[in-house]
């Protein structure tokens, strides 16, 4: 029986394989680091184990954020530099907090990608990404990665909410979003070392493509922002409804 066979047919056999690939890995992470020689090669051996997992995991939003953010930190003044640019800031008064959840993605050309949903700017955070934004920082325009649908990426408050066409302001108000939620975390942790709680969502819409191509959330309150024609918006938010709902079947308990 070959050993591909074995690891199989036995989980313990599969558990044992693993520890002897991993078991130089796992003895040369516990080492103690010495000098800036032992960082960098405890660095090196990071990198390494990414790589390695990247081979096999699927093509996803999730990993290409990953992998895009491993890359951005080779060079994170210049990578910080040029997301500014990309959102028309000024690099040296933008903390590099506010846009640590926006990475330079290469797709056979720059675009800003954007984590939805957002990792939380006080911890390590790895919540899987399902959606990542796509804004071309030559154009301005808008795209979700491998979905070309008009779509909304809907924010943490569905009933009262404002919408942006213009994916540079949407960006600039998440990353606003990123350091107030700081701020008022640092705040609650004195006052009362209750941290508030991070969503993960956007405080604020992003429309891409027309507002009729849309499926509207029935909120209480929508607030045409940056890029959005108020007209246009109007008309679609006023239509009747027409969606057909269910009966709900009740049961007694």
């Amino acid at each position: 029986m070959r050993r591909r066979d074995i690891i199989v047919a036995s989980p313990y056999a599969a558990t044992l394989a693993a520890r002897q690939v991993f078991a130089p890995i796992e003895a040369k992470l516990n080492q103690p680091l010495n000098s800036m020689d032992d960082v960098r090669s405890l660095q090196k051996t990071i990198e390494t184990i990414h790589e390695v997992l990247d081979d096999y995991a699927p093509d996803t939003a999730d990993k290409l954020f990953r992998t895009s953010q491993r890359r951005e930190r080779y060079s994170h003044e210049s990578a910080h530099a040029w997301k500014c640019r990309a959102l028309d800031l000024n690099p040296a008064t933008t903390p590099s907090l506010a846009l640590n959840a926006m990475t330079p993605v290469n797709l056979g050309g720059w675009f800003l990608g954007i984590a939805i949903l957002q990792p939380s700017p006080m911890s390590i955070d790895m919540t899987e990404i399902d959606t990542l934004v796509l804004i071309d920082p030559k154009t301005g325009k808008a795209s979700v990665y491998k979905d070309k649908h008009p779509q909304l990426i809907a924010p943490a408050n569905t009933q009262k909410f404002t919408v942006h066409a213009d994916a540079k302001a949407w960006a600039r108000d998440l990353a606003r979003h990123r350091l107030e939620f700081v701020r008022s975390a640092q705040l609650a942790r004195r006052q009362a070392n209750i941290p508030p709680n991070w969503s993960g969502f956007p405080p604020s819409a992003l429309l891409i493509g027309q507002p009729k191509d849309i499926d509207w959330p029935a909120a209480d309150q929508i607030t045409a922002g940056e890029g959005v024609d108020v007209k246009s918006l109007n008309r679609v938010l006023r239509k009747p409804a027409t969606r057909v709902h269910a009966p709900m079947n009740l049961r007694a308990a």
